[in-house]
């Protein structure tokens, strides 16, 4: 069942929104880390350029993490502008609105999700005790 233009507004806004967080985090986390690491030690010229550099430059000053989160999220938009969004990549299926809601970034359904993060069957029966 495809979802409405409504939905897809709201999942649409969780992308870019969340994108946005993530970005700002990442950019208030470093400033703060330069800020510690420059008191008292550079002139104040050096502050003022680095509060002026470019937020083109934001994603390059990502954690591994963070830069991975918001390649997914750019995925994510990049499905939904194609019309693919909301279908699973493992089986095709369509991926429910409820976990879409709450992981708008997803790219597999909740079966498939499980069966990804599951360790081989044979690593299970290796660990034993």
């Amino acid at each position: 069942m495809p979802f409405t233009p409504e939905q897809v507004a709201e999942l649409r806004t969780l992308l870019v929104t969340h994108r946005s967080r993530v970005v700002t985090t990442a950019n208030q986390e470093d400033d703060e880390a330069a800020a510690l690491a420059s008191e008292n030690t550079r002139p104040m010229e050096y502050e003022e350029a680095a509060q002026k550099a470019s937020t083109s430059y934001a994603l390059h000053r990502l954690s591994d993490g963070q830069r991975d989160e918001v390649a997914q999220i750019d995925r994510a938009l990049a499905r939904m502008n194609a019309g693919i969004y909301g279908k699973c990549d493992a089986c095709g299926d369509e991926i429910g609105y409820d976990r879409l809601k709450a992981l708008p970034h997803t790219n597999l359904c909740g079966a498939d999700a499980q069966r990804r993060d599951r360790p081989p069957r044979s690593l299970l029966e290796s660990t034993k005790i």
